[in-house]
Parts: structure tokens; sequence; C-alpha cells
């Protein structure tokens, strides 16, 4: 039987003397040399498979699983969190259907009541606007209104806001205003009023550039000063 040398590589021939347990080129025992390769690591192997491109997989797939598995504990708790959720509405309806009772309320974040414009006794429209260039820069934002006095009694003064949006009700610029004129009860009249024009500011330029046609208004009625001298506020 002949016997390869894992050292120096060198096969035993018949010819060869010398103990059989020995190679009689290096003088190596064959069977300590065999234990040594088969116990030792291949590191040669162990930094190919640990490559620049490898190693960019195996920290891909830590990340990856990392995150995966937290993610998977979150949507855990959240579909546990609907499943408490929707057992105790459903638990809370057939109680209170049980005793004959209006259902409870569910039990999901309340809603925020609808909020309705407040109908104020002087009304206010916007009849036309426009703009005037004065001198030296010195420009302004024009407007007619028309005021109708539903307060039931003649009205010598009065203030509050008025609001110009768009037609989906974003604010585009509110005024503060107060009017010294005599409005009778059930009528109405027309007031010219203006705003300083600015041009660096963007609710300034949005209210001279859109059209009359894309916009609405409304008036906040803060104060009415009647003719016997009495005072309401709003």
């Amino acid at each position: 039987m002949s016997i390869t040398c894992h050292k120096c590589r060198y096969t035993r021939q018949q010819t060869d003397s010398g103990p059989k347990y020995e190679c009689p080129k290096c003088g190596v025992m064959y069977k300590k040399l065999n234990a040594q390769s088969s116990s030792s690591i291949n590191f040669d192997k162990v930094k190919t498979f640990f490559n620049k491109k490898n190693s960019c997989l195996i920290i891909s797939f830590i990340i990856c699983f990392t995150i995966g598995y937290f993610a998977g504990r979150e949507h855990l708790k959240y579909e546990m969190r609907s499943a408490i959720r929707s057992a105790a509405n459903e638990f809370t309806q057939k109680v209170g259907a049980m005793f004959g009772g209006n259902p409870p309320k569910s039990m999901d974040a309340p809603q925020r009541p609808i909020e309705h414009e407040k109908d104020y006794p002087i009304k206010a429209v916007l009849v036309k606007k426009g703009f005037y260039e004065g001198e030296y820069g010195q420009n302004e934002v024009t407007f007619t209104l028309s005021f109708l006095n539903s307060t039931g009694k003649n009205v010598r003064a009065f203030d509050g806001t008025f609001v110009f949006t768009d037609l989906l009700g974003n604010t585009i610029l509110r005024a503060n205003l107060a009017v010294n004129d005599l409005v009778h009860s059930g009528q109405s009249f027309e007031w010219d009023g203006s705003i300083d024009y600015n041009q660096f500011m963007a609710s300034h330029k949005n209210l001279r550039f859109s059209d009359i046609n894309n916009m609405k208004t409304k008036f906040e009625l803060r104060r009415v000063l009647f003719d016997d001298d009495s005072i309401q506020n709003f």
C-alpha cells in the first residue's frame, strides 16, 4: 500500500527503507501529519468566503432580518389593539341592546363636531374689488362692501373682521374694519374700503390677483352701537 506524504507530497515506494510510519524523504510521521491536517482550519477558504461581496450580503441579511423582526412585532401589536377594540365595541353594543337602552358610543376617537358659521344680524357682501396705484409705491387694494342691517334696530356704528377666502374656504386675508355710518333697520348700504398693499406679502398678492368670481367672503361681527346708545357684543 503506497502512502503519500502530505508535507512533501512524496509517495512511498516498496524499495524505500526506514520505518513505515514516517516519510523516507522528509522524515515526518504520517499519523501526526494527518492529525494536524484534519484538525487545522483552512483559513484561505475562510478568507475567500468572507470576501467583500459575501460580507455585504451577510450584513444586508442581518439588517433585513432585524427590521423584519421588529416590524412584525409592531404589526402584531397593531392587530392585537384592533382586535381588542373591535371586541370591546361589540360587547358594549350587545350589553346596551340587552338592557333596552341606547347602544354605547364607540370606543374610537370622538369625531369633531361640524362647525357652522354664525348667523350675524349684520351681513356683508363683496360687491367689487380693485387696485389703486399711488405715488411712491403707496398702492392699495380697494373693495366695496354691501352691509345689510337685520338687527331690528337702527345702527349707528359697528366693527368686525371681513374674511376673504377661496372657493374651498381657505383664508386669503382677514381685515379688521369699523363702520361709523347710520344704517336703518332692514336696510343696506354700500361702503368703500381699502388695504395698504405690500408686494412682499403673499396674502396681499393673492387678494390682489384673485378673481372676484373665484372668491368667497364672510363678515364676523364683533360689536354694534345702536341709535339708543346701547351696545351689543358678539
